[in-house]
């Protein structure tokens, strides 16, 4: 080989590394942005990312490369950066400081990155975290660092600070076929450009992710790149909604787990001797199972021990459980199916992929109609699956390879009701007694609370006012349905305003809303209130001796847009006694977002109404 070739050769060599490796260069600080005070497109911030640029070679590793503008004190916070990947190394970093018009460069040192060990699900990994040196308000920090693990998860687009420009380039370094997508709940624009091998992506002026009430979780609305794996290169593959149900039955051996088995047939037998109606002998063999076999607490898809030993050991996941309820089901000779869904943090799935759903319900045609159950969560009943499944809808696998798409949205409704009896004495003490009964999530979510050994059980009622006390709390949770009876005396002080002759005092006490959650002028996510509920108050008031009612605020009916909800409040009076009522009903899971300035009304006449004061006056027998 001659020199002339061997030369060509390395420079080719070079030309092909260089062409698909990414290099990094850290951007020059210039005296501009350290001399920045604030950004004119987010004047209220605290910090700014001035660049994020991420580098992924799916399969070997991830590459990061962040600059970050600290504005305010409370951007100090931002000085401590929490790597979200392990196997981390080269991590390197700077400061730097406008002192005296000179920039000062200080270099993170190895005593500045700190280990922390992690445990989950019994996984032990390690987390590193950085402090930068001398950061104050006007600083500017960078980091840099590489990552051996993690390059195929998915990767975020947004802060709940802004980033002036982000860049993503992932190259798909593997056998296995990915499709990348974006949140189709989050909105940022972005320029993209998909290749055969990756896909490229670049923003600027990324807003914050800014928290809003009456969301399940901010994670659901962050933009980010999602990675979904959809099979080897040569092997089958998710596809397209058809590949689901065929590849699970014929890979993962679906249809053995859901067979019908003799190993339970004596117990269920002996269960539902006498039983005939379908409903009841399943509602009976539910219940077996969530007092027998324990939940272990992990999701899934695919059965890890087996049906046959789920039953035996009495414990299994939420997949071995609800597939041995479906086979239960079937030796009885009862419709059922085992349903794919997602968790609410796992997203909506809108393309098939093995990712799109993680976890497993048990679905039952009983009188021509399906019911969804869950078997293994014990934050599920009999007629509730767990809040956190009320996500759009599950996929209903059959054994042929066909499916069904099942609707989760439509939980029955939830219910609240108090009733209350008080008095008013001649110190203008309120003090009496309440009685509640909460059922479906109410109750569920009580329960859970209860069995929380470090929960107070005066907080459990989620009304904290000087002066209000709570004695004799008792509460009666039904196990099995978890339907809840609470009863408990209070007293509460200066609950009455005088002036003058007259006493001012809102019907509904202690019990009313005080503040509308939905004041902010515009809103960005749709209104989550979990769950169809209805709470309804019945408060009966005796009126301290020698005081008459002057004044009782009109009685009013108020519904949302399309039916999503209503509220009903009636104040009357009966003898020595006032008597309130007030129902407040919500018939929908989520409220989109085209709705939020007729909720902003509907919650500003509620609490408007609520605050409204009865007005008594002294009796004419008093006067003289």
């Amino acid at each position: 080989m001659t020199i002339k070739t061997f030369l060509t050769i390395i420079g080719l060599f070079l030309l092909w590394t260089t062409g698909n490796a990414q290099i990094f260069k850290y951007s020059e600080i210039s005296k501009e942005e350290l001399e920045m005070k604030k950004d004119l497109l987010f004047p209220e911030v605290n910090a700014i990312v001035l660049h994020r640029d991420v580098y992924a070679q799916v399969g070997h590793y991830i590459e990061v490369y962040e600059k970050i503008k600290i504005l305010t004190e409370k951007g100090l916070n931002y000085a401590t950066i929490e790597i979200p990947y392990y196997d981390v190394f080269k991590i390197r970093g700077n400061t730097f400081n406008l002192v005296n018009g000179t920039i000062q460069k200080t270099k993170l040192t190895k005593d500045m990155i700190f280990t922390e060990k992690l445990k989950d699900n019994d996984i032990i990994w390690e987390s590193k975290k950085v402090t930068f040196p001398q950061v104050k308000v006007g600083s500017v920090i960078e980091i840099h660092y590489k990552a051996s693990r993690g390059s195929g998860a998915d990767i975020d687009m947004q802060y709940d600070i802004p980033i002036k420009k982000l860049t993503i380039e992932v190259l798909n370094g593997t056998r296995s076929t990915y499709r990348f997508l974006q949140n189709p709940q989050a909105y940022i624009k972005v320029t993209r450009r998909d290749t055969e091998s990756g896909v490229y992506l670049r923003s600027i002026n990324v807003p914050p992710l800014v928290n809003e009430n009456y969301v399940y979780d901010m994670e659901l609305y962050r933009s980010k790149l999602i990675m979904r794996r959809l099979g080897y290169t040569k092997a089958p593959m998710f596809d397209k909604w058809e590949d689901v149900p065929k590849l699970l039955y014929d890979v993962d051996d679906f249809s053995f787990q859901v067979k019908p088995k003799g190993l339970y047939k004596k117990e269920i037998s002996a269960l539902i001797k006498n039983i005939e109606k379908p409903k009841e002998q399943v509602e009976l063999i539910y219940n077996y199972l969530k007092e027998n076999i324990e939940w272990d607490g992990n999701f899934g898809i695919y059965p890890d021990k087996g049906t046959r030993w789920t039953f035996n050991q009495k414990k299994g996941d939420v997949s071995d459980i609800n597939m041995l309820f479906v086979s239960i089901l079937r030796s009885i000779g009862i419709e059922s199916y085992p349903i794919l869904a997602s968790s609410k943090l796992n997203g909506i799935h809108l393309t098939a992929s093995r990712e799109a759903f993680n976890y497993t319900l048990t679905g039952a045609r009983i009188a021509h109609k399906w019911h969804v159950f869950d078997a293994a969560n014990p934050k599920a009943t009999f007629d509730y699956i767990p809040e956190f499944m009320i996500n759009w809808r599950g996929m209903l696998v059959k054994d042929d390879g066909n499916f069904e798409w099942i609707n989760l949205t439509s939980p029955k409704v939830s219910k609240s009701s108090v009733i209350a009896s008080a008095k008013i004495d001649n110190d203008l003490v309120l003090s009496g007694s309440i009685k509640e009964r909460k059922t479906g999530y109410f109750g569920i979510d009580l329960r859970h609370q209860v069995k929380d050994s470090k929960v107070e059980k005066d907080s459990l009622f989620g009304v904290n006012i000087e002066g209000l006390q709570y004695k004799n709390i008792d509460i009666d949770i039904d196990d099995i349905t978890a339907s809840t009876d609470v009863s408990y005396d209070f007293s509460l002080e200066d609950a009455v305003e005088e002036l003058g002759d007259e006493l001012y005092l809102s019907p509904l006490f202690f019990l009313s809303i005080s503040e509308n959650p939905f004041k902010k002028s515009e809103r960005q996510f749709p209104i989550d209130f979990g769950y169809p509920f209805i709470r309804q108050y019945i408060f009966t008031v005796k009126l301290p001796e020698g005081y008459e009612p002057t004044f009782i605020p009109d009685p009013i009916k108020v519904s949302m847009p399309n039916n999503f909800g209503s509220y009903y409040y009636h104040v009357s009076v009966y003898g020595e006694s006032l008597k309130v009522l007030m129902k407040f009903e919500v018939n929908v899971p989520i409220i989109p977002l085209k709705y939020y300035e007729e909720l902003k009304e509907f919650f500003k006449i509620r609490v408007e109404k609520e605050d409204e004061k009865v007005i008594l006056g002294l009796t004419s027998n008093k006067k003289k």
